[in-house]
C-alpha cells in the first residue's frame, strides 16, 4: 500500500512537471551555484517541496540527486516517491543526536562530496514551521556544499491542515518560483548566523513568489 502511494505522489508530481507554467525569478542564482561545480542543496520549507520537482525536473541530472527520507513510518512511502521519479533515496535518523543519525549524516557529505546534490527542508520533518535546524549547516560545512535558498507559490493551492500547511498545487495552473543567490559555511563558521540567515533568505524568497503573482 505504501509503494501505491509513493508511485501515485510520483505521478502527481510529473503531471504537474508537464502542465504547470512555471514562472521564475533569480534563475542566475542557480546557473551560477551549478557552474561552481560543487554539491548543491536546494532549501526550501517543508510545505512546498511539492513545488519543487516542476523547477529541477530539466535542469538537473536527477540521477545524481539524493532524496533524504525519514527512516519512520513515512520511510516506505517517500522511497518509492523518489524511485519513481529517478532521485536516489537516502534514509537519515529521525533522532539526529543517535549514533546511527550521525553515521548516516557522515555517509551522506561523502555523497555529496563525491558530486551528488539533494534538496533540504530546513524545518522538517515535523517543525516548527520556518525554523532552521542544525543540519543544514552541518551538511553545507562538512560538505562544501551550496545552499540554494527557493521559495514557491501556487495561487488555488490546496492546503493540508497540518503544522506546515502543505501546498498541493493544482495541474494547468501557475507555479511563482525565487530563488536567493546561494550561501556557503566554512568549517568552523558561525553555524546560528548562517541559519538565521537561511531564514530571512527562505522568507525573502516567499515574499518575492507571492509578489510575483501580484504583478503578473
Amino acid at each position: 500500500m505504501q509503494q501505491v502511494e509513493g508511485r501515485f505522489l510520483a505521478a502527481y508530481a510529473k503531471l504537474l512537471a508537464r502542465t504547470s507554467r512555471l514562472v521564475t525569478s533569480g534563475d542566475q542564482y542557480l546557473d551560477q551555484a551549478l557552474a561552481t561545480g560543487r554539491p548543491l542543496l536546494f532549501a526550501v520549507w517543508h510545505g512546498q517541496t511539492h513545488l519543487l520537482y516542476p523547477l529541477i525536473r530539466g535542469r538537473i541530472d536527477l540521477s545524481r540527486m539524493v532524496l533524504m527520507v525519514v527512516d519512520d513510518d513515512r520511510r516506505h512511502v517517500l522511497e518509492s516517491f523518489a524511485r519513481a521519479i529517478k532521485l536516489d533515496p537516502y534514509p537519515i535518523g529521525k533522532a539526529d543526536n543517535s549514533m546511527a543519525g550521525a553515521r548516516n549524516m557522515i555517509h551522506l557529505v561523502r555523497l555529496l562530496q563525491d558530486g551528488r546534490s539533494s534538496y533540504i527542508t530546513p524545518d522538517g520533518p515535523d517543525g516548527p514551521a520556518r525554523v532552521a535546524k542544525p543540519g543544514v549547516a552541518f551538511l553545507a560545512s562538512r560538505a562544501g556544499a551550496l545552499v540554494l535558498p527557493i521559495a514557491s507559490h501556487s495561487p488555488g493551492a490546496y492546503h493540508l491542515r497540518r503544522w506546515d500547511r502543505y501546498a498541493l498545487p493544482l495541474p494547468f495552473g501557475r507555479i511563482y518560483v525565487a530563488m536567493r543567490p546561494p550561501m556557503s559555511l566554512d568549517r568552523g563558521g558561525d553555524e546560528p548566523a548562517f541559519l538565521q540567515k537561511l531564514e530571512h533568505e527562505l522568507d525573502a524568497a516567499l515574499e518575492l513568489a507571492e509578489a510575483m503573482l501580484k504583478r503578473s
